[in-house]
């Protein structure tokens, strides 16, 4: 049966395959927990999705990978922890599209949404309704 869970587990799987072989030769990465990083509350679409690929890149890397949510301001407060993280390869930021325009909404963000990111992959796409009152 083919279900979205299945798919995106599947998404992980293929997005991670093809740094293993690189990574096996490289220093033992990882050797610690990795740290997921989802600037949104727990149970939104993002954390949901994050959960699910990051548990299939557990399996495969061989090590674990704690999700850590930190909601609040429009994903702003997650995403500058991030940012402030040690750039040692252990720290994941899992964000929506709404990262792009983060420069106009907040012109004083704690950090520059293009130049402190690097894009990594992307997970999938999931739509947007406002509903309003005639």
């Amino acid at each position: 049966m083919h279900t979205r869970r299945r798919h995106l587990r599947l998404l992980g799987a293929a997005l991670a395959t093809p740094a293993l072989p690189r990574m096996t030769h490289a220093q033992a990465w990882p050797s610690k927990q990795i740290r997921a990083i989802v600037p949104f509350t727990a149970g939104s679409t993002i954390d949901i999705v994050a959960r699910i690929v990051f548990e299939t890149l557990s399996q495969q890397l061989g090590q674990s990978i704690v999700v850590e949510n930190r909601g609040g301001a429009g994903g702003t407060l997650g995403t500058a922890v991030a940012a402030r993280a040690e750039p040692d390869g252990y720290t994941i930021l899992a964000n929506s599209s709404a990262h792009v325009v983060t420069p106009a909404i907040y012109p004083n963000a704690p950090y520059d949404a293009a130049k402190d990111f690097v894009a990594v992959s992307a997970r999938g796409s999931s739509p947007n309704v406002a509903v309003i009152s005639p």
